[in-house]
């Protein structure tokens, strides 16, 4: 039985890359971009107020002012 990879296998040396390039044209999308010294912090704005996310590995925690903000940003 062979199951399909969907994005990367875990373990591989490409699957960081791989869940990096993910992430970042999802958030590009929504104009939240990576700081320049630390590309795991992204800052932007979402729905008129800002928006400080932290990228650990699969683990998104987000600084907003309110929880409706985040609320629609996670979704």
């Amino acid at each position: 039985m062979v199951l399909p990879i969907q994005k990367a296998l875990q373990g591989d040396p490409e699957s960081g890359n791989s869940w990096q390039n993910l992430i970042n044209c999802e958030l590009k999308e929504s104009h939240i971009l990576s700081t320049t010294h630390e590309i795991c912090l992204y800052r932007g704005m979402h729905h008129g107020e800002e928006v400080l996310i932290c990228q650990q590995i699969d683990d998104f925690p987000a600084a907003v002012d309110k929880v409706s903000t985040a609320d629609s940003l996670f979704a």
